[in-house]
């Protein structure tokens, strides 16, 4: 980005690293903060906070708003770093998450409008993770309607969600760069069990590769390139963003590291209609291989689950997702040939992925 001429800044949830050495060790995070991977500004929670009064816990009860928590939450604050020491909030932050993402982001996005500086910005909103909690007014809404605690909170806390982006959309229009900014809006995976979340009868859930874990729904606005609402089955992953961007701005490689996803720049531009290459997912894969660990891979039409130990399928599965979307019927033993070409795409995908973690150390998780 900086090669581009880019500012660069990131609000929300980081999930990637611990920001400071810990006691003892870092052994299952590394120190890796947002500062370190090229973000010029930031202010993140080290991993899940909720969604209202999200730093409740790291202050006296007397000093901030609970809302209707159980018992006195875990102290999980919002760090930035300046130059390398890291700093926390200094104050009880009240009321709902997404809100107080959005209000640093207003600050920064009004900032390089007024002086014409363009600029990549990362929001990940900690809605609607584990554990909502919605504020009065939009619990009240829902509680009204006879929904359940549970249903009140979590929709409550996605209703203020969608108050911040249409917000947002506002702002870039009010400011004149609506049109030459792309917004690209999306999930990072299905709801999670036991939630009010809806798969819309997918199969699955967060934490399993059957579609109601990996599907979500996904927006991109870009009026200078994307003229008229349309909507389109063409798949994404979100490993698609960096060669996109990248695809854009005209940027080359830094280096030589693998890359997962492909550029849809020509997607949104009406040059192709289907994908050229596959995605991917993994999920519990550990270094060692020992424990059991799922892995998945989708082509324009077929998708194939594994279940892996000690490096090696153990039990997989084949779907035809065109015309069998809630993944019903297993074609393994129909189309083998599909099968095993998709399991060696799978095992390469595998090696490469590893090969990385040598380098990295560490294998992230959502």
């Amino acid at each position: 980005m900086k090669q581009a001429g880019y500012s660069t800044a990131m609000f929300g949830k980081w999930h990637l690293g611990d920001f400071k050495k810990l006691d003892g060790s870092n052994k299952k995070w590394p120190i890796s903060h947002p500062g370190q991977h090229g973000f010029d500004k930031w202010w993140a929670t080290e991993r899940s906070a909720p969604t209202s009064s999200p730093n409740c816990g790291c202050f006296l009860l007397s000093e901030c708003v609970q809302g209707h928590y159980g018992k006195h939450p875990a102290c999980i604050n919002y760090h930035t770093n300046k130059t390398d020491t890291i700093k926390s909030w200094k104050y009880p932050i009240t009321g709902d998450d997404s809100n107080f993402i959005w209000h640093l982001a207003k600050r920064y996005i009004t900032k390089r409008a007024k002086s014409k500086q363009p600029f990549f910005l990362y929001l990940p909103f900690h809605t609607v993770h584990i554990p909502y909690i919605a504020t009065h007014e939009n619990r009240e809404m829902y509680l009204k309607q006879n929904y359940t605690k549970d249903q009140a909170d979590y929709y409550g806390a996605i209703t203020a969600l969608d108050e911040v982006i249409g917000k947002l959309r506002s702002m870039l229009k009010k400011l004149g760069i609506k049109n030459n900014t792309l917004l690209w809006f999306t999930s990072d995976n299905g709801p999670a069990r036991k939630t009010p979340g809806d798969t819309n009868g997918l199969r699955g859930h967060k934490q399993l590769l059957y579609e109601g874990g990996v599907r979500v729904p996904g927006m991109i606005e870009w009026p200078d390139v994307i003229s008229s609402n349309k909507v389109s089955w063409f798949p994404v992953i979100s490993s698609d963003l960096l060669p996109t961007v990248r695809d854009i701005l005209g940027v080359k490689p830094s280096d030589d590291r693998p890359i997962d996803g492909i550029s849809i720049l020509p997607f949104l531009q009406g040059k192709i209609d289907h994908r050229n290459q596959s995605m991917y997912w993994g999920f519990n894969i550990r270094g060692n291989f020992s424990s059991e660990y799922s892995m998945s891979t989708s082509g324009d039409q077929y998708k194939l689950v594994g279940t892996y130990k000690n490096g090696r399928v153990v039990h997989y599965e084949l779907y035809d997702l065109l015309n069998d979307l809630g993944e019903t019927t297993d074609l393994k033993d129909k189309f083998p040939t599909i099968s095993n070409e998709l399991l060696n795409q799978t095992e390469e995908w595998r090696k490469s992925v590893m090969e990385s973690v040598d380098k990295v150390g560490c294998l992230g998780r959502a």
